[in-house]
Order: C-alpha cells, then structure tokens, then sequence
C-alpha cells in the first residue's frame, strides 16, 4: 500500500507491566494528509503519537507503551470513527479504571473518578462530523429540523381575535406564546388579506351575529392598511352605530348605552331586594335612575349631603359637593319618592350595623370606589339578562326622562344640565336616547 494513500485506521497501545491500554482512531483531514505526514498507517508512533492527554501525560510519567498495533484501517474518516465507538463500547472502556479513554463516542464524555471533563480537539471533531451526519440523515427522511412552527397553526385564532379588538398581550397571554410572535402573525396577515374582498367578508361575519363590534374594531382594520373611510363606509351602512367626533377631528364609531323602560327598573328593584344588602344596593340602583348620579358621585356620597344640618331629618335634595363629583360640578338634585323611601330604610340600617360618613359602604370597608359600583351595574344587568345596558344606562333613562317631562312643569333643557352636571349643553343633548324621541306624538298636536 502507498503511503501517499489517505487511509484511516484504528490503533491500541498499552504498558502491558502496568495493565493500561488506549484504543483510538486515526483520520485526520485527506487534504491534509502529504506523503509520510500523512494519514496512513505508517505515520503510528512515528510522527503521530495520538491527540489523547492522557497519553500524552502518562508517555511522560511512565515511559514508552510496549503494545503497538494497527488493529484496522479504512476507506474513509465515518467508518472509522464508527468502529472505534463499537469497540469502545463493547469493552467498556470508560466505565475501567485500566482504560485511559474518556469516550465510547456512543454516549458522550466520561471523565474518571475526580478529574474534570475537559473535550479534545479530536473529541470536538467527533462530535461534530457524527451530528451533521444525523442531521443530514434525517433531512433525507423529510423530517423537520428545530421547534414546531406553532404560529402556523395558530395564526387564523390570532388574527380573529384581534379583529374582536383584543390586545398583543392579551392574545399572546390567551393563545401562550410570546407578544413578538403575534406581531409577525398579524403581519403575515396584514399583507394577505389587504383587499377589498377581505373587507365584504369580515363584515359579513359581523352581520351573522358572531360577537358585537365596538369601535376598538375600527383600528383593528387600520392595522391591515385599509383606510378610516374604508372603516367608516361600512359602519354608516351596515352597524346601527352613533358617530361622535374626538379632539383633533378624528371620527371614532361608538355605540351609547341603552335606556331602561318603566318594567325594567321594576324588575331590577324586585330583583335586587331579595339579594345580599338588597336595601343598599337598591340605594345604589336609585341614585344612578333617579339622582342621575356618576359612580364617583355614588361611592363618595356622604349622609351630611342628604339628611338636614341636624341629622336627624332627610332634605328635599341631595347637596352634591365639589369634592364628591367630577371637575366642580356640585349641585342641588331633588330627592325622588322612591330613593327617598329607600334612603331612610338605607339609614336605619347603617344606624344598627354602625353609621359611617359615606351613604355608601361595603362588609370590609367604610365606603367603596367608583369602579365597584361599575362592576355592581354590570353584573346585575348581566344576570338580568339587560342585554347593551351598563353603569350610564341608569344617568342616560334620568336625563332622557327629565327632558320628556321638564316642559310639564315649566322646566327648560338648561335646568337639566344642572341636574346632570354638565358644563355644557352639547354633553347633555349626547345622553339623550333619540330612538325614543315621540316625533309622531308632537305631529299629531301641531
């Protein structure tokens, strides 16, 4: 055989006196290989004396091996790195004290009792030609390399729920992968569903009743490029929504709270008196139908702006302080029969449980926030099934009412603004419900 052949091998040297062995391989790199330099079997113990440390270290403690043998030799660098793994394996070597290899090359590194792992620069080359072997194997067998592509499973519930006006970290939080991840799917299906096409079919799912659209849904389109008269064009035509414009003209879609009817605020007093702290809670039920109160306005109502200076006896109206409402927007509002009644119920109550300054208290607390009594609002209307109904629900029946019968006794639209507290006219005439407008009632009187 030639020596200027590249021809892997695989060798054993041991001290037989001293009962320690090394079996290793030999395959350096072909174009590397130069006659004599080379990788051929000629080279062992000449010019090549192993790449192992630990030879290295005990040749230097103990003097030069006895048993020198080429035990196998190869075509090519794989096959020989293959069966010095075999062999390795099959004696054990690593797990023997009288082996001084640190790798069967099958299940990685195995330093000797009290030594540190430390790879070889002919381990690393080992582990590296053994894993883009396997990678390349397995890209033969058409398996898909890395994690999962999980947003492409995912990417239509994303896009859905951002159209529903969801949140980036709230889709990410629903679907659990990272708020970036939805950034590149809503991208993906910006760039796909740009078209006029797409605009028609969302909308039709709108029209089929599959959730209730809010304005949040106008800037969800935005996101995909279509423009605001886009947006808007299908809105006017298709959703029975109010338009309202926002400081620096901008056009939002928005869509008001319904009104209560007569039956229904029965049927909510009925409801709420037979519930935990009913005589309170129709207290608070009251103050927004019949005070026309806001929530801060109710959690900071105190007795001193109902009862008389003496506190023994209820006024006629409610003193509503500027410190109790929003801006300065104190003011006198009449006390209605009714919360009247339930007032003085509210007030013997509180007499026996231990007064507080505020009208309103709850079971820990000596008063309450205004986002309680939002949250009070609506989970009643929710468990009574008011379906569009919600905290304004109860100011906008009282302005709306108010306006259908200040003309009775001599009142105007102003005297209204005052009860609501308003700084203007305009806030008033939005709280007004025009569907319930009688128009025919005034034609038949003209």
């Amino acid at each position: 055989m030639k020596k200027t052949v590249y021809t892997p091998y695989t060798y054993l040297i041991g001290w037989s006196k001293l009962d320690k062995w090394y079996y290793g391989a030999r395959y350096a790199k072909e174009h590397k290989c130069l006659y004599e330099t080379g990788c051929h079997p000629y080279d062992f113990w000449v010019t090549y004396h192993t790449s192992s440390d630990r030879v290295t270290d005990f040749r230097k403690e103990h003097g030069e091996p006895d048993v020198i043998q080429i035990r196998k030799t190869f075509s090519n660098a794989d096959d020989a790195v293959s069966w010095e793994g075999r062999v390795l394996k099959r004696i054990n070597a690593v797990k023997r004290d009288n082996w001084l290899n640190g790798t069967d090359l099958e299940f990685g590194f195995s330093p000797k009792q009290g030594e540190r792992l430390v790879l070889t620069e002919e381990q690393s080359k080992i582990i590296s030609i053994r894993t883009k072997r396997g990678l390349s194997q397995a890209k033969d067998r058409g398996v898909q390399l890395g994690r999962p592509n999980k947003i492409e499973e995912i990417k239509e519930e994303i896009y859905t729920l951002r159209l529903q006006g969801l949140s980036i970290r709230k889709i990410a939080k629903k679907v659990s992968i990272s708020s970036g991840s939805v950034r590149n799917a809503l991208e993906q299906c910006r760039q796909k569903n740009k078209s006029p096409e797409f605009l028609n079919t969302w909308f039709s799912e709108l029209l089929n009743g599959k959730y209730t659209p809010t304005y949040r849904d106008s800037y969800s389109l935005l996101i995909w490029g279509i423009s605001w008269e886009d947006v808007l064009f299908f809105y006017r035509t298709y959703l029975p929504f109010m338009f309202k414009k926002e400081p620096g003209g901008s056009t939002v879609v928005s869509k008001q709270s319904k009104t209560l009817t007569a039956k229904q605020i029965e049927i909510a007093l009925s409801y709420l008196k037979d519930r935990r702290n009913g005589i309170r809670n129709c207290v608070i039920f009251l103050l927004s139908v019949k005070g026309g109160l806001r929530a801060k306005e109710i959690s900071r109502l105190q007795w001193s702006m109902v009862f008389t200076s003496e506190g023994e006896e209820l006024g006629g109206a409610i003193a509503l302080e500027n410190a109790a409402t929003k801006g300065k927007s104190g003011r006198l509002i009449p006390i209605n029969k009714t919360l009247k009644e339930y007032l003085i119920l509210h007030r013997e109550n509180e007499s026996t449980n231990g007064l507080s300054n505020f009208v309103i208290q709850t079971e820990r607390s000596g008063s309450t926030s205004a986002q309680s009594i939002v949250n009070m609002f609506q989970r009643w209307y929710r468990d009574l099934g008011f379906d569009g109904c919600s905290f304004h629900s109860g100011r906008r029946t009282f302005i709306t009412k108010s306006i259908r019968n200040m003309s009775l006794v001599g009142g105007s639209l102003g005297d209204v603004k005052q009860l609501a507290g308003h700084s203007s006219i305009k806030s008033t005439q939005r709280y007004i419900d025009q569907g319930t407008c009688p128009r025919n009632g005034i034609l038949d009187l003209v």
